[in-house]
């Protein structure tokens, strides 16, 4: 039971960290690939599609790295009894 504890604490963790990294990289890119800085910066549709997809991809990537892969370091930060 424990463990199953600790597991849903690092799950949930994890939601949240993608979550903020997801919203932040979303909040910065949409306004600047919506063309809101248009005569300064251009950044051309297809890139600005692969920049938002790349949002996606990241985060899901990211959610999908069990706690085992991670460095010695990196297991004591999102591994916590």
């Amino acid at each position: 039971m424990r463990d199953l504890l600790r597991e849903s604490r690092v799950f949930v963790r994890e939601v949240r960290e993608n979550l903020a990294w997801a919203f932040g990289y979303n909040s910065v890119l949409v306004p600047l690939l919506a063309g809101m800085l248009y005569p300064a910066v251009y950044i051309s549709p297809p890139y600005a599609a692969l920049a938002m997809s790349m949002s996606s991809v990241i985060v899901s990537l990211w959610s999908m790295v069990p706690a085992s892969c991670l460095s010695p370091w990196a297991k004591s930060y999102w591994v916590k009894s």
